[in-house]
């Protein structure tokens, strides 16, 4: 360990006290060095063979992560606690931030995080799961924890600092076999003692496995871990559930499966193929994207790799837990036999597995098809013996009867699923919301647009709508959004010129403030009528311009999620639409609603060409079928960035005047 006149990288002596503890030459390299998390003090000469060429990053850091040209300027030291001096910033994320310190008695270097958001019970459950899991594992392959603060304005802990960076720096390609086998045999091993006290991480990636001055790989960041046998663990209300190509389906929606320690198999078999190929196994252009990736599709093949090990892989990335290995045990001891040259339990991925997966993959349309040839071969056999029964009717043509007989139509109950519905943009699952009185919910990262009613079957209606909101998801693991950026609201004439693109009104609200946004000043929240343009990935220009059409109405936020019923009423006619909103629907009767807009036909004409030219500004011609303002056209839901429930969806025949 270096005197401390004499720097903590490269022991010279310095002729004067440095506050960062550097050399000139060291201090300049640091400067310029890749920010996330900070290379070796000992030279590239030094560094052990199974760490020599860790797995390069493609394309996953966060948005928002650290830039070498901003870090020093966007993140000054903080104050140092009593006993210690903090060094240099080495990266940070949605709830901490982590900087190199130097214990003053023993002149330990350490990693010491900070937490970020004192004021965010989000971020303090977070950062108090991590301590307490790392408190309970006692394992060499995990981070281990010294010292804490929770009496201090900006509690803090202090780990174990590791100087190799993580699995996921380096520009050196994939890892040969063996050395990503000793690399995660390691880890699975940490992951194991984990389990044993019923921690499941539940955020395994390349960048949350870190390497020690000898090489040896340690798990850190157990932000989102989950006790299986304590409640404070975080749940899909508490946020964004880990880093979504690494994400194993049942943390998307528990419909595909309970959390347990096959979720993290799925994690470190995800980081493993990494490791193999340079790049995780699902990637897309939107978090939309790669999400759907995880739940329906199996990632690409691996090349130059022993089949043996392939089998391992893909055997640890099945979609059904129950195919994965059950433990960390039996993974490991697989992992035993491909090293020791034996034959693996995983199968291969031989041709008729690759069509077993298929086919049970596809198991719904297979029982489909059956059914269908069980009833083509039956009718062909007993040929008039019965009649062929009627056709379903159609629920939408149903619901425009009952308008145009004067009745009321319910589209979403006040509990249970939509009488009809179908995703107009993004895709994602209905679920009934047990924190909403069993309402219909959906959650999105980005925009979704769940139809209702494809169309009123009359010109002159009112449809009014119960939203609350339930949770953020953010992309990027969770990281403080702008202002505006989680939105829910009723939408109405959705103009589709494409199939693809969309041009709409939207009543939308934002019901939380991030600390992020607190700290910008801003103290209300806003509801207002909206143009939205949602244009299709892979399309010049921006991808959701929005645009307030009437002035806000502010009101003030939710203290916590899940946020309150706010309702919100729209009066629609050939001549004019109106826009109503009750912040308390409890204590407000729909006719004593705010006003919130008032726009003749002409105006909503602007409205429209004003979406022409986004879109046109997007890509040339995009706007072309776009129709003209009618009052015939889709209503449904529409939610970016976080989950909403929406309950007592009615549309109402309105007389013509």
């Amino acid at each position: 360990m270096p005197s401390p006149s004499s720097c903590f990288r490269c022991s010279k002596p310095l002729a004067l006290v440095s506050p960062s503890g550097l050399c000139p030459t060291c201090a300049l390299s640091a400067d310029t060095a890749n920010p996330t998390l900070r290379s070796s003090p000992l030279p590239e000469r030094d560094l052990p063979t199974a760490t020599a060429r860790p797995a390069a990053p493609t394309g996953t850091a966060a948005p928002g992560a650290d830039t070498a040209g901003t870090r020093t300027a966007a993140h000054p030291l903080p104050h140092a606690p009593a006993g210690y001096d903090l060094l240099e910033r080495l990266g940070g994320g949605g709830m901490g931030d982590v900087y190199l310190a130097r214990k003053h008695a023993s002149e330990r270097l350490v990693a010491m995080k900070f937490l970020r958001y004192p004021g965010s019970p989000d971020a303090v459950d977070r950062f108090v799961i991590e301590l307490r899991a790392l408190a309970l594992i006692d394992h060499p392959n995990v981070v281990r924890l010294y010292d804490d603060d929770f009496l201090r304005a900006d509690p803090f802990f202090t780990m174990e600092y590791m100087p190799h960076g993580s699995l996921a720096r380096g520009g050196g390609g994939p890892l040969p076999p063996a050395e990503a086998v000793k690399l995660v045999r390691a880890v699975a091993g940490a992951l194991s003692a984990a389990h044993a006290e019923r921690i499941i991480h539940r955020d395994l990636k390349p960048s949350n496995i870190l390497l020690a001055a000898d090489g040896t790989p340690k798990v850190a960041d157990f932000g989102l871990a989950k006790r299986l046998d304590d409640d404070l663990s975080l749940t899909p209300a508490s946020g964004a559930l880990g880093t979504v190509q690494y994400m194993p389906p049942e943390q998307v929606t528990s419909r595909n499966g309970e959390i347990g320690p096959w979720s993290d198999v799925f994690g470190l078999g995800a980081t493993l193929y990494h490791l193999l190929c340079g790049k995780p196994p699902f990637t897309g252009g939107t978090s939309q994207d790669i999400i759907m990736k995880v739940v329906l599709e199996s990632p690409p093949r691996l090349r130059d790799v022993p089949a043996a090990l392939e089998g391992i892989v893909f055997k640890c990335l099945e979609k059904d837990p129950k195919d994965r290995y059950q433990s960390m045990a039996e993974l490991i001891a697989d992992l035993d036999r491909f090293t020791a040259g034996q034959k693996p339990k995983a199968p291969a991925l031989t041709r008729w597995r690759r069509a077993r997966r298929w086919a049970m993959r596809n198991r719904r349309a297979f029982a489909a098809a059956l059914a269908v040839l069980v009833a083509v071969t039956g009718a062909a056999v007993l040929g008039g013996a019965f009649w062929p029964k009627p056709k379903p009717a159609d629920p939408v043509e149903e619901m425009q009867r009952e308008l145009a007989a004067g009745r009321s139509v319910t589209l979403i109950g006040k509990t249970g699923l939509p009488r009809w519905h179908r995703w107009a943009f993004g895709t994602t699952g209905l679920e009934e919301a047990p924190a909403a009185g069993n309402a219909c919910s959906f959650e999105t990262i980005e925009s979704s647009m769940l139809e209702v009613l494809s169309d009123p079957g009359r010109d002159s209606y009112e449809v009014k709508a119960d939203l609350r909101l339930l949770r953020l998801r953010l992309p990027g693991g969770g990281n403080a959004a702008p202002p505006l950026t989680n939105l829910a609201g009723l939408y109405f004439a959705d103009c589709t010129p494409d199939g693809a693109s969309h041009a709409f009104l939207a009543v939308a609200y934002n019901d939380f403030l991030d600390p992020l946004v607190q700290q910008a000043g801003i103290e209300k929240a806003i509801v207002q009528l909206r143009t939205v343009c949602l244009i299709p990935n892979g399309v010049a220009g921006p991808s959701e311009p929005t645009g307030g059409v009437a002035p806000p109405i502010h009101f003030a936020p939710a203290a916590n999620l899940p946020g309150e019923w706010r309702r919100m009423r729209v009066e629609v006619t050939p001549e004019r639409v109106r826009v109503f909103w009750a912040t308390d629907p409890d204590k407000t009767p729909d006719d004593k609603m705010e006003l919130l807009a008032d726009l003749p036909a002409a105006d909503i004409d602007y409205l429209f060409q004003t979406q022409r030219e986004r879109l046109d500004g997007a890509r040339p011609g995009l706007s072309n079928g776009l129709p003209n303002w009618h009052p015939r056209m889709p209503i449904g839901i529409w939610c970016r960035g976080g989950a909403v429930a929406v309950k007592n969806v009615i549309v109402t025949p309105l007389p013509r005047k």
